[in-house]
C-alpha cells in the first residue's frame, strides 16, 4: 500500500493538521520545537514495528487531558490514506460486490483507546430504500431459505424462517410485526421478524413510503 496523506489531531501540540498530501518524497521544513515530530510519531504509532504504545502523559494534548482521559475512544489521534494494489481491490471487490473503482483507497485510522480501525472514503452506505426494492430483496432470501434443505436438527427452525421472511416482504414497514397476525404462542416466529426490523434499524436502512415510478 502506499500512504497518499494523512491526518493529526489531538496528539501533543498539534490540534489538527488538517490533511497533509504526501508524495514518493516528501519534506517537512520548519524551526525547532514547532511540531514535526508530533506530526511524524502518530504515522509510526498508527502500525509500529515495535514498541508504538500509546504514552497519555505524553501523547495527550495538554490543553484538554482530562476530557481525553476520560473517553479515550472518541479522539481518533491519526487517520491515514492508502492507495491498495490492484490485486486487492479486486480480491476485496470480490468478496464485498462494490465496484473496483471505490476501493482503491482505504482509510485507516487509531484512537486513544488504542483501537484500529478501516473504511474506504468512496463508499457511500445506503440510508434509504425504496419499499419495492427491499421486496425484491426478500423474495430473494425467501427463494434461498425455501430451496435450502434443512438439517435434520433444523427441519422445525426452516418453515419458521421462510414464513417470517415472507412476511416482512409483505409487511416492509411495520415497526412490530405480527403484533395482531400470529397467536402469542407462535413465540419463535415473532421473536425472528422483530430480530429482521431490529437489524434493519441497526445497519440505518430507512423504508421509504413512495412507490417506484
Amino acid at each position: 500500500m502506499r500512504l497518499i496523506r494523512f491526518r493529526v489531531r489531538n496528539f501533543r501540540s498539534v490540534i489538527d493538521s488538517e490533511w497533509i498530501d504526501v508524495e514518493r518524497v516528501t519534506s517537512l521544513i520548519g524551526v525547532n520545537e514547532s511540531g514535526k515530530t508530533n506530526l511524524l510519531l502518530p504515522l509510526w504509532k498508527l502500525n509500529p514495528a515495535r514498541e508504538g504504545e500509546i504514552q497519555p502523559t505524553s501523547d495527550y494534548p495538554k490543553g484538554y487531558f482530562g476530557q481525553v482521559r476520560d473517553n479515550p475512544g472518541s479522539y481518533d489521534f491519526i487517520v491515514a490514506e492508502f492507495a491498495l494494489p490492484l490485486k486487492l481491490v479486486g480480491e476485496v471487490a470480490s468478496l464485498t460486490g462494490v465496484a473496483p473503482d471505490i476501493l482503491d483507497v482505504v482509510r485507516v485510522g487509531r484512537d486513544y483507546e488504542n483501537r484500529t480501525f478501516a473504511t474506504f472514503p468512496k463508499y457511500v452506505a445506503i440510508r434509504e430504500l425504496a419499499s419495492s426494492d427491499l421486496a425484491e430483496q426478500l423474495e430473494f432470501a425467501r427463494a434461498e431459505l425455501a430451496a435450502i434443505s434443512p438439517l435434520r436438527l433444523e427441519s422445525s427452525l426452516h418453515p419458521v424462517l421462510v414464513s417470517a421472511t415472507t412476511w416482512v416482504r409483505k409487511n416492509p414497514r411495520k415497526q412490530e410485526p405480527f403484533a395482531s397476525s400470529l397467536s402469542s404462542s407462535d413465540f419463535s416466529l415473532k421473536r425472528f421478524s422483530n430480530l429482521v426490523v431490529i437489524s434493519k434499524k441497526r445497519v440505518g436502512v430507512q423504508i421509504s413510503t413512495t412507490s417506484q415510478p
